[in-house]
């Protein structure tokens, strides 16, 4: 029994990546839209990007000072 509900987990969580990757491959194959909606998801992406870049230096500077604490 307890064996069983042992592999529920790792079988669960393949499957949702599963559905999730059918999913992306979906929204990939769909239209954008006209030319203006096109325009606007450009912003939005670029917007979305520069989000990601100020993020990823706050969390490399966090990372490092935190392992400089932890290393001492």
């Amino acid at each position: 029994m307890l064996n069983n509900l042992f592999w529920l987990v790792p079988i669960g969580s393949a499957l949702a990546l599963g559905f999730a990757y059918f999913f992306y491959r979906q929204m990939l194959r769909e239209d954008e839209g006209t030319d203006t909606m096109k325009k606007i998801a450009l912003y939005v992406r670029k917007g979305a990007m520069a989000y990601l870049k100020q993020q990823y230096k706050v969390v490399t500077l966090v990372f490092i000072i935190l392992s400089a604490i932890f290393a001492i």
